[in-house]
């Protein structure tokens, strides 16, 4: 009996170690991960949009094709653009406006590195420039395809989650049930077969 007792305690402590090492792992990924205080990236780099901080690339799309239904015109919108989340990308979309203004092409504008929120409007517009098609309705159904996609994606990382979910819950569990269901009637089967 005490065997049994001493085995189940054994696998609790050993159980509660192994979530206490993956608690730990987790806790440093995520504390990597975080922007170290006083270094600010440039605004407008294409490294400074931290999960949840910046505005949704979707909601960029869709005040463009507000913008430019209600008839302002690109430079503008871009302008505008810039002045949100608090001028996030307000050295960036400036910069590209000088660039147009100066009689650069809308590739040579945005550079190499646009950032990530600001993809979508930079290849609507972009299209909708060299092609002269309507681009607000291409805004806008790009914005709800980014929606989906995040819906999507959303929905993966919980149907994840409840599969990563099963092994913590049966490490706990199992151990519980074994020490509260088997260990008592194991116990009151002893004396029955001495």
């Amino acid at each position: 009996m005490e065997v049994l007792v001493l085995a189940a305690s054994s696998f609790a402590l050993v159980a509660s170690f192994l979530l206490w090492l993956l608690k730990r792992r987790d806790a440093r990924r995520a504390q990597a991960q975080e922007p170290v205080a006083g270094a600010n990236p440039a605004p407008g780099s294409a490294s400074d949009a931290a999960p949840g901080a910046a505005l949704d690339a979707a909601l960029y799309l869709d005040l463009a094709a507000s913008m430019l239904a209600a008839g302002l015109p690109v430079r503008a919108l871009l302008h505008h653009l810039g002045q949100l989340d608090s001028g996030r990308y307000r050295f960036f979309l400036g910069g590209v406006v000088l660039k147009l203004d100066a009689g650069a092409t809308w590739a040579q504008a945005w550079g190499e590195t646009v950032p990530k929120p600001l993809t979508g409007v930079h290849s609507a517009l972009g299209l909708s420039l060299e092609t002269g098609a309507p681009s607000a309705d291409f805004l806008r159904i790009l914005a709800d395809r980014k929606r989906r996609h995040r819906q999507r994606s959303l929905e993966k990382a919980a149907a994840r989650l409840g599969v990563q979910l099963v092994v913590p819950l049966g490490l706990c569990s199992l151990p519980a049930f074994i020490c509260l269901g088997v260990v008592p009637v194991l116990i009151a089967m002893i004396p029955s077969l001495l």
